[in-house]
């Protein structure tokens, strides 16, 4: 069966179970949800996320971002720069209609902007893929941080992250929050097989009759729960049936 003979079979627009970032789909995590906006509105300078690949942080990242309040200001930094310098590239792409003419020059200029700029809104800078940060960037954002008033960082990283820390004890204990990311209840995961399904059209009780046999396999981690959906998809649709089986079970019948 050719796929979108067999998508249109199962009334879906596309394959639900691909390795996009779409946070409108974020499920779980609301406990690490509430740490994160708390520690925010409480003001908090560096805020700290961590979990394995395919956790879910730059996801959980995008969420926050779309809803937080009005009231602040966010920049994603989905890859920290080579050198502190370029924090002046990313405030000016952030603030430029503001800027007109006149743009930062150098980093000693940007902590004194900010505050202008700011006035009582509160700027949260997402920053993603910590681990890979040199230490003269992240002493740079801990010095930005401090001398600017209405500001938070939130740094997701790989656990190894906090082993770089070690080296930077001022940085380490500025740290006022820290959450983690893991895994999923079995509950949270069969939702969000759910709201995948139905943001491309399903009913989303396809996948009612595997849901033991993925969390299983897949212990509640996200990546992996989409992952093995994706295979049981492929073998539904190298089978050419709508029915929707375990994989073992397939085995077993061939």
């Amino acid at each position: 069966m050719e796929v979108k003979d067999w998508l249109a079979a199962m009334h879906w627009s596309t394959n639900p179970f691909t390795f996009a970032i779409t946070p409108q789909l974020l499920v779980g995590y609301k406990e690490q949800i509430a740490t994160v906006i708390r520690a925010v509105e409480e003001r908090h300078k560096l805020i700290l996320i961590v979990g394995p690949t395919g956790s879910g942080k730059t996801t959980f990242q995008k969420w926050l971002i779309a809803n937080l309040s009005r009231e602040h200001d966010t920049v994603f930094i989905g890859k920290p720069p080579a050198k502190p310098e370029q924090f002046v590239d990313i405030f000016n792409e952030k603030y430029r209609s503001f800027l007109g003419l006149s743009r930062l020059k150098n980093l000693y200029q940007v902590p004194q902007f900010l505050n202008r700029r700011l006035g009582r809104k509160r700027l949260v800078v997402f920053f993603d893929e910590a681990q890979e940060a040199s230490i003269e960037v992240l002493e740079w954002l801990r010095v930005l941080s401090d001398q600017v008033e209405n500001m938070s960082v939130i740094l997701a990283g790989l656990p190894v992250f906090e082993e770089k820390l070690s080296n930077l004890e001022t940085f380490r204990k500025r740290i006022a929050a820290k959450i983690e990311l893991l895994y999923l209840t079995k509950e949270e995961m069969h939702e969000m097989i759910r709201k995948r399904i139905i943001s491309v059209g399903g009913n989303g009780d396809e996948f009612n009759n595997v849901v033991d046999f993925i969390y299983e396999k897949s212990a509640g981690f996200p990546r992996e729960v989409i992952r093995i959906c994706n295979d049981i998809v492929n073998d539904a649709i190298t089978r050419g049936s709508t029915e929707i089986t375990p994989l073992e079970e397939k085995k077993e019948e061939e």
